[in-house]
């Protein structure tokens, strides 16, 4: 985790452009979207990337995203065509392969016309001049659309690393590619491992044909084995937190909430009962938690300062806040009005009083971003759901370890599971 206040960046943008013009099998393109930041968010990670979802994508609208976001990863889901005559795989199954015209065509991913046209063909070599002129930013692109493996190999002259399709897939197991591959990566697996794990989990799920279909082409010189986009979580190693929380026992129902949601989001917290074992010398442990950690947050309502425990604590955080250059977060809980410490004035406080779950959810959020040294940020430039979607003393102290945390919850939750089963359609030719 970054250690200064004055290292504050944003996390790696990610620009989702999907397109679905009406002349094409619809897919669940919404779906897909929903999946990934769902799957993030299950595992903690919501934060670690910023998701932009840019729906109807047509060639201009991607242009001007591309200026204005600069994004570290660039995806297209939608409909890719073959500049060969091909048959679809799966017949009667939605899948992302627009049926070849008898007569000789160019293929390439399909956007929404700027204008009259319902359809537009970007190729390889128009998509590879876009990143040579905008893609500075860019570490991977992902075409998660059919026959797109020669848009890859033409983009890769430009990017490190660019992920296509070697063929027709279907609309399931593209969700389920993406969904491993940005959940992998979040987690601070290298490009080549997140890749890897993208193609185990279509055969998990027995979409055996489909995991033939992934590549990975990379720029000379570049090295997917050894690249990563986001920093891997540090290990739980019982002398080194990221964060030490002190609060008065008074208030540990209403800051227990905080901890176990830290630790979810994959920080190291140092919160007493989880480091304190019976039996131990609690003011040693306390000291090498604050010695420890490289950051501080307070608890505080009206009885917290009066509790000599805290005042010590505060004094030992505060110094090294100030001494090394560390955070010291207020965090206001409880009821009643809280008086903040001459020294803690001139730092807002993060307020978690009286709020909804979901309130409580995103101020907590704007906590674990200041811990990754991430600013606060503006919010994204697209909501992801519009509100119209375009067509498409125990053994524990006989062992002598430490209490530790309770375990991360893994898995999606029951309401966001995607469904695995296929949509049918009936493909249409582009006008």
């Amino acid at each position: 985790m970054p250690s200064a206040i004055a290292r504050r960046q944003s996390p790696p943008v990610v620009a989702l452009f999907t397109a679905n013009p009406s002349s094409t099998t619809p897919l669940e393109l919404e779906g897909e979207a929903r999946a990934i930041a769902a799957e993030l968010d299950a595992v903690g990670l919501g934060g670690v990337l910023a998701l932009e979802h840019h729906r109807a994508t047509t060639p201009s609208a991607m242009q001007r995203v591309m200026l204005l976001s600069q994004p570290t990863i660039v995806q297209f889901s939608g409909h890719g065509r073959a500049s060969r005559p091909a048959t679809p795989r799966h017949r009667g199954r939605a899948s992302r392969d627009l049926v070849a015209e008898p007569v000789a065509l160019a293929g390439g991913i399909m956007l929404h016309g700027d204008h009259a046209a319902a359809v537009r063909v970007v190729s390889g070599r128009v998509l590879g001049d876009l990143f040579a002129t905008l893609g500075a930013t860019v570490r991977l692109v992902f075409l998660n659309a059919c026959h797109s493996a020669a848009q890859a190999q033409a983009i890769a002259e430009h990017v490190g690393f660019v992920i296509g399709l070697d063929g027709a897939i279907r609309d399931d197991a593209a969700r389920v590619f993406a969904v491993a591959l940005y959940r992998a990566l979040a987690l601070g697996r290298t490009i080549a491992e997140a890749f890897d794990l993208g193609v185990n989990a279509l055969m998990l799920e027995g979409l055996d044909d489909d995991a033939a279909l992934p590549v990975l082409r990379t720029r000379r010189g570049a090295d997917a084995r050894k690249t990563r986009l986001v920093a891997a979580p540090k290990a739980d190693d019982g002398v080194s937190w990221d964060v030490f929380v002190s609060y008065a026992h008074a208030d540990r129902e209403q800051v227990l909430p905080l901890a176990r949601a830290l630790h979810q989001r994959h920080f190291r917290v140092f919160f007493d009962e989880w480091e304190v074992s019976p039996g131990q010398v609690a003011v040693r442990r306390i000291e090498e938690g604050v010695e420890g950690s490289t950051h501080g947050i307070l608890a505080l309502s009206p009885r917290t300062m009066d509790q000599p425990w805290v005042q010590q604590e505060y004094a030992a955080l505060l110094e090294k806040a100030v001494t090394h250059d560390r955070l010291l977060i207020p965090v206001l809980v409880g009821a009643g009005d809280t008086r903040l410490p001459a020294f803690l004035r001139t730092r807002p406080p993060v307020d978690l009083r009286g709020l909804t779950h979901e309130a409580l959810r995103d101020r907590i959020d704007v906590v674990a971003r200041a811990l990754r040294g991430q600013r606060p940020g503006p919010p994204p430039r697209t909501a992801l759901l519009p509100e119209r979607t375009p067509q498409g003393g125990s053994a524990t102290a006989a062992r002598g370890t430490r209490p530790g945390p309770p375990p991360r919850a893994t898995g999606l939750p029951e309401r966001a599971q995607p469904s695995s089963g296929s949509r049918r359609s009936t493909a249409r030719k582009p006008k």
